[in-house]
């Protein structure tokens, strides 16, 4: 019975061969983490020191970049394209349109249609109830 509950050798080497490498991912993921803070906390003004701000300001004056400069360019180009503005409907353009008006043109039929079989519905159930008074006051 022992026998059946001890654990294969390959087994246990893949068990703590598996253990290792989490602790090794959690690990790096720590140290990562710890980078992380140590990068955020140079710019913590409050935490800095008076050599640490001035040597931040020296190299921000050197190589200064402006917050979201990427953008400059992508307004610069739709401010300077006159056609984005005045586009001229293509033969796609006209053709969805065609069949936008088709199939509204077709959904209003449809409602009409779906109403006038539900007035016949309506005439034909009247019917069925004057005969059915018919008979019942005949006997």
């Amino acid at each position: 019975m022992i026998d059946k509950l001890s654990i294969h050798e390959s087994t246990k080497r893949n068990v703590v061969s598996k253990l290792n490498q989490d602790s090794t991912v959690r690990r790096e993921i720590t140290e990562h983490d710890s980078k992380l803070k140590k990068t955020v906390s140079l710019y913590n003004v409050d935490e800095m020191s008076f050599e640490e701000l001035q040597a931040s300001l020296h190299r921000i004056m050197e190589n200064p970049q402006q917050p979201f400069s990427f953008l400059a360019n992508i307004s610069h180009a739709f401010a300077n394209n006159k056609q984005l503005l005045s586009t001229k409907p293509t033969e796609i353009d006209m053709q969805l349109a065609s069949v936008a008006k088709r199939i509204e043109s077709s959904k209003t039929l449809l409602e009409k249609t779906k109403s006038h079989i539900e007035n016949l519905y309506l005439h034909i159930k009247q019917n069925d109830v004057c005969r059915s008074w018919k008979v019942h006051d005949g006997n």
